[in-house]
């Protein structure tokens, strides 16, 4: 077997290389010295370490998809650093005796803003994670359910939005079931529930409004995978670390009231439904904007989407 049919079937499971090390280094880290919350965001840094490069290595320097990559981290990132920003301190809760281990507290007092820097770095990476596990799967592992006919065939005058009455109405019905859910909680103190309220407002309507125009523009099979990675590192990092180790707990007040009991530490830290809703919310928001960013940039240059050579069909490498 020559070095070539090796390297293509170990690029084939390359997938399960990428999982493995981003869900079971950190473990493995933690066994030699525990992790601390800084440490723990090597959940989110491996996968941007492994595949950055391989994205960067089969798209073309100065095309659409990676200034689209590029665009939607930053819009992403923005996103969440005015989350910590405005609704920060009204959402979460951080450890503030002597021996906390975060790094550096990052204040602003005019805007009630005390939050250690690892959250700021947590909500830089991720977003670029996310996007890249899609991108990739996308460009590599699922290039066969790739949509990139339907990106050629994109006309300056096709729309890249759509919005509908049945849109506002759901938005609408979602805010004001969650109002009153948030009212029969006993710890509630104002009328509007905060991460709910944030959560519809920036992580419901834009996929909603997205959705119709961008779903035959996504490749659903990497959105799958992309929503599995999440998942998972969600539910071992945050459920299984996070919380009952401290590095963070959020406001009973704050939320819905409606809390995960098998992943609530104690009962005045609970594990709310908002924090599930997010681990669903982030693949949508993160994968349709990235895909509404390409349109645009397919829409204003008319030009053939640059394949790297061994995806090019009459260079595949024949497996045996």
């Amino acid at each position: 077997m020559n070095s070539a049919i090796l390297k293509a079937r170990f690029r084939e499971l390359d997938w399960l290389f990428l999982f493995l090390s981003s869900w079971v280094l950190p473990f493995v880290i933690d066994y030699l010295y525990p992790l601390t919350y800084f440490w723990s965001l090597a959940f989110w840094f491996v996968p941007t370490l492994i595949l950055l490069p391989r994205f960067l290595e089969y798209t073309d320097p100065k095309g659409r998809r990676r200034s689209a990559l590029f665009v939607t981290t930053v819009g992403i990132v923005v996103l969440g650093i005015l989350l910590d920003c405005v609704f920060g301190h009204a959402i979460l809760r951080f450890d503030e005796t002597p021996t906390a281990s975060y790094v550096w507290w990052v204040k602003i007092p005019s805007l009630g803003v005390k939050v250690p820097i690892e959250e700021f770095l947590f909500y830089t990476m991720a977003p670029i994670t996310i996007l890249l596990v899609y991108a990739w799967a996308d460009e590599y592992w699922l290039a066969l359910y790739s949509a990139r006919k339907e990106r050629d065939a994109i006309q300056p005058s096709d729309r890249a939005v759509e919005i509908s009455p049945l849109t506002i109405a759901l938005a609408v019905v979602t805010l004001a079931v969650g109002v009153l859910v948030f009212r029969r909680n006993p710890e509630a103190t104002l009328w509007l529930p905060p991460y709910f309220t944030f959560l519809v407002a920036f992580a419901l309507i834009p996929p909603v409004v997205l959705f119709r125009r961008m779903r035959r523009h996504v490749n659903w099979p990497a959105f799958g995978v992309t929503a599995m990675y999440v998942f998972m590192t969600s539910l071992i990092w945050e459920a299984t670390l996070a919380l009952p180790r401290g590095w963070w707990w959020y406001r009973p007040d704050a939320m819905l009231g409606l809390s995960v009991a098998a992943w609530t530490p104690q009962k005045d830290r609970p594990f709310p439904l908002e924090a599930i809703l997010v681990w669903l919310a982030c693949p949508f928001i993160c994968i349709l904007l990235y895909e509404y960013v390409k349109f645009r940039k397919y829409r204003a240059r008319a030009k053939a989407t640059w394949v790297h050579p061994s995806l090019r069909p009459s260079e595949s490498v024949e497996l045996t």
